[in-house]
């Protein structure tokens, strides 16, 4: 009896220590990505050619964007491919990653009037877009409202004046173009609505916007959507 104990005792420790170790390992690899992407930026100070830079670093065309947010503690690149999969399981060097990467909705041009960022949520690692439940914290949110999306037109800076939790079913933020003025002002709307923190940001029909979306799981099969407007160019 006490070798069984002792041995389940042994056992629950190597686990924990591997949580640890795992843990640690992804804290570790996510601090160098972000390292390794500050680098390649810094030696091109250019904004609008560092994509490009990134891209060559890579050997990957997809690269479109750099996502940044020192709040978050979040620099990551942003890909886009023909469809809304490829991503989900393969990082920046086309290698398959379970955790994935960050990508454009593959209908999106710069010009369009919604970009959509997709990218993973976990309970069990850390993944990049996982950051964004810091948004859930009204303080933390209303003191860090921006974020900064380098691409090849140069640096753009948005402001977050929406942030929803909704059920994984659910389309209406997917729709990136608006036939008409009130098709559009309906889903500002619905956005600033259902937001679980009021911002009182006025959105004008001419705002370019933004949403980020992951999976949520209190309650499970949700999104959370991060919701910005543009706010300014720094284009070179």
């Amino acid at each position: 009896m006490k070798k069984k104990i002792l041995s389940a005792i042994i056992i629950c420790v190597i686990f924990i220590l591997l949580q640890v170790i795992n843990i640690r390992y992804k804290k570790y690899t996510d601090i160098n990505e972000r390292e390794k992407i500050e680098n390649v930026i810094k030696e091109e100070p250019n904004a609008n050619k560092q994509i490009e830079v990134l891209r060559k670093e890579y050997d990957n065309e997809d690269i479109k964007a750099v996502i940044k947010s020192d709040a978050l503690e979040l620099e990551c690149i942003v890909l886009q491919t023909s469809n809304n999969e490829f991503y989900m399981n393969h990082n920046e060097k086309k290698d398959y990653e379970i955790k994935g990467s960050a990508f454009f909705d593959y209908r999106n041009r710069y010009e369009s009037k919604r970009l959509i960022i997709y990218g993973h949520n976990s309970k069990t690692s850390k993944t990049n877009f996982g950051k964004l439940v810091k948004y859930l914290n009204e303080d933390f949110t209303k003191n860090n409202p921006y974020i900064y999306l380098t691409t090849d037109e140069g640096i753009t800076k948005w402001k977050i004046f929406s942030i929803m939790i909704v059920p994984n079913n659910t389309t209406k933020h997917t729709k990136i173009e608006f036939t008409t003025a009130n098709e559009l002002e309906e889903n500002i709307s619905w956005m600033k609505q259902n937001s679980i923190i009021e911002f009182n940001e006025d959105i004008g029909l001419n705002d370019q916007l933004l949403t980020l979306q992951t999976c949520y799981y209190e309650p499970e099969n949700s999104f959370l959507l991060v919701n910005f407007k543009k706010v300014e160019d720094n284009n070179e």
